[in-house]
């Protein structure tokens, strides 16, 4: 990102200064230090990073630990104000197609959330201000603030923006936990609480959503990056003042260093998210089996080629003598011929 956004055409310089003379720009650029070679300007970077020095902006000169947190603070009220109502239409419209997959629920569920997640966020943000704001005028169109002002104290420029962000992450989530439940409602013991007689809500809350838990957790977290690359592109049509609007404003200034902090901070957030997923798949419940009783806890009588599989293996030669003769059981038709002095007494 450092790179790239050194790349662009311009610099802080020629931006900050809106001048075309080679000259000024020239001084601006030695004063800020851009004269100086790309490696020795990364390192420094890096180096302040790894200190704890956020370091400035380039055209102002205030201290990114002052800048930010107020950008910050905003953006986490909008996430977090999309995020629990796109959960509850995400997963509460995912379990209902799931569950009815291949039914007109289904096809109408799904349709939408395919209409969604094919719409831009910048197209969805448009269609909403036109409507709610152009048409009826019932919203503020932008979402601005006064210097030093929080959201909560014009809460009415929160509302089109919270209502982009929970259809553009409510569409992404209904079709991940579509297919979740679709695949765990086939499963055998699903089919058999369904027949054993319960009720069909019985069987969602009691045994398929417990047994799609693990996806089910890893599909909301993975709605974070999806939050988080959506609440940057509704900051800006909205003009609200969060972390993504300060991100846009920084890379159209030539803000190399501030551009890669944010992208730096954003890269953590949605790093964090997918190793939590990563470590909620790899839990498995420990399952415990009985131990198998031992033939040798069985007394001999009981052994026998029905109840236990290894009797029917053993040779004559493989059991003991005993000191009396058992009696013969065989079938008459197989018995010894009798002597002639037997059949005579007989």
């Amino acid at each position: 990102i450092f790179w790239i956004v050194d790349q662009l055409p311009g610099d802080a310089a020629s931006s900050s200064l809106r001048s075309s003379m080679t000259t000024v720009i020239d001084d601006r650029r030695a004063e800020l230090g851009l004269d100086r070679p790309f490696l020795t300007r990364f390192t420094e970077w890096v180096t302040g990073l790894a200190t704890g020095d956020l370091g400035r902006t380039m055209d102002t000169g205030i201290e990114l630990s002052e800048l930010l947190p107020t950008p910050l603070r905003n953006s986490l009220i909008l996430a977090a104000l999309a995020a629990l109502p796109a959960l509850v239409i995400g997963i509460g419209c995912g379990v209902i197609a799931g569950t009815k997959a291949g039914r007109r629920p289904d096809r109408v569920i799904s349709t939408f959330a395919a209409g969604v997640l094919a719409s831009p966020e910048f197209v969805i943000a448009v269609g909403l201000l036109t409507v709610f704001s152009l048409w009826t005028g019932w919203l503020p169109a932008v979402s601005l603030l006064p210097p030093g002002a929080s959201p909560w104290d014009r809460p009415e420029i929160l509302v089109l923006p919270v209502f982009t962000a929970v259809l553009v992450c409510s569409g992404f989530l209904v079709r991940m936990t579509r297919a979740i439940i679709a695949d765990h409602n086939c499963r055998a013991h699903v089919e058999a609480a369904r027949l054993s007689g319960l009720r069909e809500h019985h069987v969602i809350g009691r045994h398929l959503i417990p047994g799609a838990r693990a996806p089910l957790a890893q599909g909301c977290l993975a709605l974070v990056p999806y939050l988080v690359g959506g609440t940057i592109v509704i900051e800006n049509v909205y003009g609200y003042p969060g972390i993504g609007t300060l991100l846009v404003n920084r890379i159209a200034a030539r803000d190399t260093a501030t551009v890669a902090t944010i992208t730096m901070a954003l890269a953590v957030i949605i790093a964090t998210s997918f190793v939590l997923a990563d470590i909620i798949s790899d839990h498995r419940p420990r399952t415990t089996q009985p131990p198998r009783a031992e033939s040798a806890a069985l007394p001999t009588s009981s052994l026998s080629p029905e109840t236990d599989p290894e009797a029917s293996d053993l040779q004559p030669s493989d059991t003991q003598p005993s000191d009396t003769q058992p009696s013969d059981t065989r079938h008459p038709d197989h018995a010894a011929p009798l002597t002639v002095e037997a059949e005579v007494n007989q």
